[in-house]
């Protein structure tokens, strides 16, 4: 069974109570320390990641920038504990722009590049402030989706484009039909497959949340109702 990971966009920690159990996975954790001793050691405004990312969804939102670096730590860190308990994929899907997780783990970029390179760090030669009135759009570049082949660590683009032409489902139909792909891990937690399992319901296919297949996180989604955090998508 071929298998490809899918990092969602801005959008995939936008409640807070999944923001706050990723920060529980060591790996995560780990990264976001990293993060904070890059961003510390390159001389920037000290700013708390871990505060950020646990804080109340008003002031997580309040400025897209972090927001964004936020997202980005939290996908690799996930995407480490993934690749601990299992195998490595066969292909990755995601945004190839801004503060793109993908583009680190394809090799196109550094990981202090990932951080020294967010609009968030290049902010602090304008000034920081948060303020709530910013809307969730500000400050975000067109996405621009790829698939990259990531077996035996050897990457190479397969396809690419802009939103207007290639959507999602368009590199997940690509790698059905051409690469025999028939499970999808999102790298998330919490970002709804219903849209794409209605679209490709009559085949055998497999969607699944990186924290599912790790049988050591099944304390992630107590107390919380999975599908609560779908249906509001």
């Amino acid at each position: 069974m071929n298998t490809s990971v899918i990092f969602h966009g801005i959008g995939a920690l936008d409640f807070e109570e999944l923001r706050i159990n990723s920060v529980r996975i060591p790996e995560v954790l780990s990264r976001i320390k990293q993060a904070e001793k890059i961003w510390s050691d390159a001389g920037l405004p000290f700013f708390d990641f871990i505060n950020f990312i646990g804080s109340e969804n008003i002031r997580f939102y309040a400025n897209i920038k972090f927001k964004s670096l936020a997202v980005a730590v939290v996908q690799v860190g996930l995407f480490d504990r993934y690749l601990k308990n299992n195998q490595d994929p066969h292909y990755l899907i995601g945004n190839k722009v801004g503060d793109s997780a993908l583009m680190y783990l394809s090799g196109e970029t550094t990981f202090p590049e990932l951080v020294l390179s967010s609009k968030a760090a290049l902010s602090m030669d304008e000034g920081f402030t948060i303020e709530p009135t910013q809307t969730l759009s500000s400050g975000v570049d067109v996405s621009q989706l790829t698939t990259y082949y990531f077996k035996d660590y050897k990457k190479e683009i397969l396809l690419e484009g802009t939103n207007q032409g290639l959507s999602q489902s368009t590199l997940m139909r690509h790698l059905i039909d051409e690469h025999a792909v028939s499970k999808f891990i999102n790298i998330g937690p919490g970002t709804s497959f219903d849209s794409l399992k209605l679209e490709f319901n009559l085949e055998d296919l497999c969607f699944m949340e990186s924290v599912d297949c790790d049988p050591m996180l099944n304390w992630f989604w107590k107390h919380l109702n999975p599908l609560e955090f779908q249906q509001a998508q």
